[in-house]
């Protein structure tokens, strides 16, 4: 295994997500468990989720522009968190090593704007 792949969520991991946001329960209690990596690896799985369920449900589908036009401004989330890190390492993702606890932070209000995206798509009702 890649030393990268250690990192990832496993499949039964982004299972358990996906059914906790169907059932419109709060995925937040994983975060904490979470690493920085997986926290990415999520915020790219529920993006990917996202894309799929809107192409066929959509008539013009979300993508990932649109996807993410709805985060918090980075430039300003940057300003706020006071890092020491030049904000290049914010803006291309490249801080989630050198301060994970911040780049959690933002993973964790990028996944919640997610969950408001993903959950019309995934109603109960209308997947039985």
């Amino acid at each position: 295994m890649k030393e990268t792949e250690a990192y990832k969520l496993t499949t039964i991991n982004k299972a358990l997500i996906l059914k906790e946001i169907i059932e419109g329960n709060s995925i937040n209690h994983y975060f904490h468990n979470f690493s920085a990596e997986q926290m990415k690896d999520l915020r790219n799985f529920l993006e990917k989720e996202i894309q799929y369920v809107s192409h066929l449900q959509d008539e013009q589908p979300l993508d990932l522009e649109r996807i993410k036009s709805r985060y918090p401004n980075v430039s300003q989330y940057y300003r706020t968190q006071d890092c020491n890190e030049p904000i290049e390492s914010c803006l291309d993702e490249s801080c989630y090593k050198s301060n994970p606890v911040c780049f959690g932070v933002k993973m964790s209000a990028q996944i919640e704007i997610l969950q408001e995206i993903l959950r019309p798509y995934l109603r109960k009702d209308e997947i039985s």
